[in-house]
């Protein structure tokens, strides 16, 4: 077993990634989400340090060019689906995600973005965006 150890820039979290022969992506996704203590708070929004976190985790990788199939609306549900699956098991409910917060929080990670609204693009990796919709994108939360 190789244990890696992460700090996201700006945080006070530490990630532990585990990984093993025979281990999923899906499996080190939710290893590493269970480990995030302030997905089971869902009394409060998430604030820009906690989308930076979960960026770093779910987007590692900055491609080459803006990915137009998921908007920051889209992505805002998926982060809000994730806090219902992870943290709802203890609490039964989910975090609130702004449109406003996670577009900040994707500039203040270097991302590449263009957009107006609620309908901002970052340059994220199709291959990690297609990884997590697998994992968390046929689920949905209720508010």
């Amino acid at each position: 077993m190789i244990t890696e150890h992460k700090q996201s820039s700006g945080s006070g979290y530490e990630i532990q990634i585990w990984a093993k022969q025979g281990c999923s992506e899906a499996d080190r996704l939710i290893g590493i989400l269970s480990s995030l203590p302030f997905l089971t708070d869902n009394f409060c929004d998430f604030s820009i340090e906690e989308a930076q976190i979960l960026i770093g985790v779910l987007f590692p990788t900055k491609a080459t060019k803006v990915y137009v199939e998921k908007s920051t609306y889209h992505l805002k549900h998926l982060f809000e689906t994730i806090s219902c699956v992870i943290g709802g098991i203890k609490h039964g409910g989910m975090k609130y995600c702004a449109v406003a917060t996670l577009v900040y929080a994707f500039q203040q990670q270097g991302f590449a973005y263009r957009g107006t609204g609620v309908h901002w693009y970052m340059n994220l990796s199709a291959k990690e965006v297609n990884n997590i919709y697998r994992c968390f994108g046929h689920l949905h939360h209720h508010r």
